[in-house]
């Protein structure tokens, strides 16, 4: 079995739940304490971690162009994940305007330059997925984490 060599994860819905806050438009995380990690995640993140596959983060988060956070809060929710996780990623992106991470994706290809046959996503929509797709990289479900892993594993 060939392993990727970089495992691209998504953050709101994947590694955890959105907000249910009230006070939280859109259900943003807007605070370290709304991060609740969803069952699965941290068995999840430790299997991809024994397999050496490398970990980035690649988020959408429209809260900080529309002025409900601002990127030092945003960096502060990211490392207080890390934290969570028991993790550092190898880097984040951030994509805080477009509709789609399809050029987060590109950036990610080149900077870490891996092709996207050895490129992997876990995310919970069905657009992302499909425009990690049309790059070649293949896109798993990451609703489930750990379900998606351990199909990526074959565990």
């Amino acid at each position: 079995m060939k392993l990727p060599r970089l495992a691209i994860l998504d953050r709101d819905g994947v590694l955890n739940y959105a907000s249910r806050a009230p006070s939280s438009p859109i259900y943003y995380i807007l605070s370290p304490d709304a991060l609740v990690l969803k069952p699965g995640v941290l068995e999840a993140v430790r299997l991809l971690a024994i397999h050496s596959i490398p970990m980035v983060l690649a988020t959408k988060q429209r809260c900080v162009s529309k002025g409900l956070l601002t990127r030092d809060e945003l960096f502060n929710i990211n490392e207080a994940l890390e934290t969570k996780l028991g993790i550092q990623f190898q880097a984040v992106y951030t994509e805080e305007v477009e509709d789609t991470k399809a050029g987060l994706y590109r950036e990610i290809l080149a900077r870490f330059e891996v092709s996207p046959t050895d490129t992997v996503l876990f995310d919970d929509s069905a657009t992302e997925r499909g425009e990690a797709s049309k790059l070649g990289i293949s896109a798993y479900d990451g609703e489930n984490l750990l379900e998606s892993v351990t199909t990526l594993l074959h565990l």
